[in-house]
C-alpha cells in the first residue's frame, strides 16, 4: 500500500517520491523514479504536502565537542527519534523529524530563553501552519544510581511525561477513558506489548517545547527512552508506540482529516 506521496520539479525534471511499504529506502526508489519533463523546464520547486503532519522534536541529542562528566547530552535521542519516524511513516502517518544542532551547555533549546532561535523559530512556524496534529518531544536517560532521587526513571525503557494542562485534544485523544491522559495510556500499551517497563508522569514546566505546542493548542508529550535499549528493543518499542498513536488519531480525528494516503496519491495520477 503507498503511503505518501510527493512529487518535486526541478530543471527539467520531475522526481516522485513514494514512501512504501516494500520500498523503505527512500532515495533508492527516488532514483528509480526519475524522469525527463520536456514541458516545463521552469517550474519552480513544488510539494504536494500532507493535509496533516506528527512533528517529532530532539532538542538535546548534540554533544559538546569536549563532554564533561555526567550526560552533556541525550546520547540515544536522535537514533530513538529516527526509528519512531520510520515506524509512524510505516504506519502510514506523515512525520517531520526537527533536530537541534546546538549543545544543551550552549544554549538548552527546549527553554523559553531559546525560542528566538533559528531553530525554535523553525518549530514555531511549522506549528503554525496549521498541520500539525501532535508533537512528540524526543528525549534519552542513562543508568541512574542508586542516590538518584528520580525514581520514575529506574528500571524503566521509556517514561512519558504531559504537562498538567490539557488542549481540547488531549481531552479527545484520551478518549474512551478521559480519566487516565493519553500518554500514560501509550506508556501502559508500551508495557504490555514488549514486557519492557515503563512509567507516566508529570512534566516539568521547564519543557518549554510542550508549552509551545500548547500555546498552538497542539496536544504533546515528553518521551523519554532509556539509553539500556539495544538494537532489537528499540524499534519494538517505537513500533508499539506508532500502533497505539495511529490508532489515537483515527479514533479521535475527523474521518475527513485523516485520509487515506493511498487515496491522495490515486488523485495525483
Amino acid at each position: 500500500m503507498v503511503k505518501c506521496v510527493y512529487i518535486f520539479f526541478y530543471s527539467g525534471k520531475t522526481t516522485i517520491f513514494i514512501f512504501h511499504n516494500f520500498f523503505p529506502e527512500l532515495p533508492t526508489l527516488s532514483r528509480r523514479l526519475t524522469k525527463k519533463n520536456p514541458t516545463d523546464k521552469k517550474m519552480a520547486a513544488t510539494a504536494v504536502e500532507p493535509a496533516f503532519l506528527v512533528m517529532l522534536t530532539v532538542p538535546h541529542s548534540t554533544c559538546p565537542e569536549f563532554p564533561r562528566t555526567g550526560h552533556p547530552c541525550d546520547y540515544a535521542a536522535q537514533t530513538s527519534a529516527t526509528h519512531l519516524k520510520k515506524a509512524l511513516e510505516r504506519a502510514g502517518l506523515p512525520c517531520e523529524l526537527f533536530v537541534a544542532d546546538v549543545p544543551r551547555g550552549t544554549s538548552d533549546m527546549n527553554r523559553e530563553e531559546s525560542r528566538g532561535s533559528k531553530w525554535r523559530e523553525r518549530i514555531e512556524r511549522r506549528m503554525a501552519s496549521g498541520r500539525v496534529v501532535l508533537v512528540l518531544d524526543v528525549h534519552s536517560f542513562p543508568d541512574l544510581p542508586d542516590d538518584d532521587p528520580r525514581d520514575v526513571f529506574k528500571g524503566r525503557s521509556l517514561v512519558t511525561m504531559r504537562l498538567a494542562e490539557w488542549t481540547a485534544a488531549d481531552i479527545k485523544f484520551s478518549e474512551p477513558d478521559e480519566a487516565v491522559a493519553w500518554q500514560k495510556q501509550l506508556a501502559t500499551k508500551v508495557q504490555q506489548d514488549t514486557q519492557l517497563p515503563t512509567a507516566a508522569t508529570l512534566g516539568s514546566r521547564v519543557n518549554d517545547i510542550m508549552l509551545q505546542a500548547f500555546d498552538h493548542g497542539l496536544p504533546s508529550a515528553l518521551l523519554e527512552f532509556s539509553e539500556r535499549l539495544d538494537h532489537r528493543q528499540l524499534p519494538v518499542v517505537c513500533r508499539s508506540i506508532a500502533e497505539f498513536i495511529v490508532a489515537m488519531l483515527r479514533r479521535s480525528l475527523p474521518a475527513a482529516e485523516v485520509r487515506s494516503t493511498t487515496d491522495m496519491a490515486h488523485s495525483l495520477f
